[in-house]
């Protein structure tokens, strides 16, 4: 089986900006069409497109499609096959995988308000916000060269993410689900 962030490592189509372990931001860019690329999903990973396609078909059916100026989140433990497709140049990402620790760590800083008591969806999908769009740029300029890829940042920058798409979003909606998915989950007995 593929894990995600694992094998993507090694790919010549992906750049590693910052990296410690598994919890890491890359940048992703294909030329070309990939098509039915699967993979299990081993960190949380937020995904933010800036250019083309991305058709994504759960192990449940499920599908999910993502176009560009869109931010996709997904929990680990997700099995996918993903389609990322190119439009009038270039398909390009961003991503973000990380832990619970960093999950833990938002949390005891943000207060959580009602916390809905039904299960938690799959995924959070959301357009992208002015601020994410300049978070994203300054980004890339600062960490896509080899000049400046100190890992100690890289924990800052995604809870940084993090802060964004919590204001971003209504009613703290990205830290309710994040709190959800911290909580043990039933058993069926």
């Amino acid at each position: 089986m593929i894990l995600i962030p694992q094998k993507l490592f090694g790919d010549p189509r992906v750049s590693i900006l910052l990296r410690d372990g598994n919890v890491c931001i890359l940048q992703k860019e294909h030329h070309e069409p990939v098509l039915n690329r699967e993979g299990y999903i081993s960190n949380h990973v937020i995904s933010i497109l800036l250019s083309g396609v991305q058709h994504i078909k759960t192990y449940e059916e499920q599908q999910i499609h993502v176009k560009a100026g869109q931010v996709l989140f997904i929990p680990r433990g997700l099995y996918a096959i993903s389609d990322l497709l190119p439009q009038k140049g270039p398909f390009q990402s961003l991503l973000f995988y990380f832990d619970d620790d960093l999950i833990q760590e938002f949390l005891s800083q943000t207060k959580i308000k009602d916390i809905s008591r039904k299960s938690v969806p799959s995924h959070l999908l959301f357009p992208m916000h002015p601020n994410l769009e300049l978070f994203s740029q300054s980004l890339l300029d600062i960490y896509s060269g080899k000049a400046f890829q100190d890992k100690k940042f890289l924990r800052l920058k995604i809870l940084e993410l993090m802060f964004l798409l919590n204001a971003a979003m209504d009613e703290q909606q990205f830290a309710n689900f994040l709190f959800q998915l911290s909580l043990p989950q039933k058993r069926n007995i």
